[in-house]
């Protein structure tokens, strides 16, 4: 009983540590996030580092084509960043701003990934 409280409590600190570690980036991102894209905590930490200036940057990857993905934020009236946009047949990249919004998505996928995904990044623009 006592082993089964203590793995309890163990499962209980690491959900709260994750929790206070990502949540920060989550509650102010005020673009919708894709339906079906999942958090990349992994990404989103290794982004933190190598972009110390950016902590508000967060990592989605999503089962989708990039095509389909790009269609629902343009349905929300996203539009292309300025010179962003890139599309190839191995690389398809571009950078998104929704009206009224503050954040910016950017999409990004590569041929050859190995799950396929395509990711999402939200961050603030460059000030």
């Amino acid at each position: 009983m006592k082993r089964r409280r203590d793995s309890t409590l163990r499962c209980a600190i690491a959900l709260s540590v994750a929790l206070i570690v990502v949540s920060p980036c989550l509650a102010a991102v005020d673009v919708p996030v894709y339906p079906g894209a999942v958090l990349d905590e992994q990404a989103t930490r290794m982004i933190h580092r190598s972009k110390p200036d950016h902590p508000e940057y967060v990592v989605y990857n999503a089962p989708d084509s990039f095509e389909k993905i790009e269609g629902f934020y343009k349905k929300l009236g996203a539009t292309d960043v300025p010179h962003s946009r890139n599309i190839s047949a191995e690389v398809k990249y571009v950078v998104l701003r929704l009206p009224g919004k503050t954040y910016f998505v950017q999409l990004s996928w590569i041929a050859g990934n190995k799950n396929g995904a395509t990711t999402l990044l939200f961050g603030l623009p460059p000030a």
